[in-house]
């Protein structure tokens, strides 16, 4: 391995289930939606913590499709979760919040600071049970995405079709 590929961190590619599994976000702007919505189309049991949300963050509350809890964030709201995402614009207490997720051995993700992330979120689309997923490690998320984008445009609706097809056939 060269010296230089060596210095970043080298992810593991994984797809978690984490279909009713508590999921705590703590941030309530535009980013955590991104973030709440991605979860809750897993099926995770999703908490927000924030002491101003976003408008459509009290939507998905109203709904019951989240809990949301709207205060500043506070160390008791790691427990139970298995799955913490820092996402505010306070970059301090993002650092705060891994640190004490790693503490209690919690996988943790800080939007915008893969260097204090056990884990970053690829940028991905599906087409039914088809997931495509392309990461940069973190060094250029725009990149990523521009990458999905053109893969978005080569796997049309069409492979949702042939992937249930093709498990009917394999059942």
């Amino acid at each position: 391995m060269n010296k230089k590929a060596s210095n970043k961190n080298v992810y593991y590619p994984v797809f978690l289930n984490i279909r009713g599994k508590r999921c705590a976000v703590i941030g309530g702007g535009k980013v955590a939606l991104r973030k709440v919505k991605r979860l809750l189309e897993c099926g995770a049991d999703v908490t927000v913590i924030s002491p101003r949300p976003r408008l459509e963050i009290t939507g998905l509350f109203a709904k019951r499709a989240i809990r949301l809890i709207q205060r500043e964030y506070k160390l008791q709201d790691l427990e139970k979760a298995a799955i913490v995402i820092a996402c505010t614009d306070d970059k301090k207490l993002n650092r705060k919040v891994a640190g004490e997720a790693k503490k209690r051995k919690l996988l943790v993700n800080v939007a915008d600071d893969p260097e204090s992330s056990d884990f970053i979120i690829p940028s991905s689309f599906r087409r039914g049970g088809l997931t495509v997923a392309v990461s940069t490690s973190g060094v250029s998320p725009a990149l990523a995405r521009k990458i999905r984008t053109k893969l978005q445009k080569s796997f049309g609706e069409e492979y949702a079709s042939l992937l249930s097809l093709v498990g009917e056939v394999r059942s």
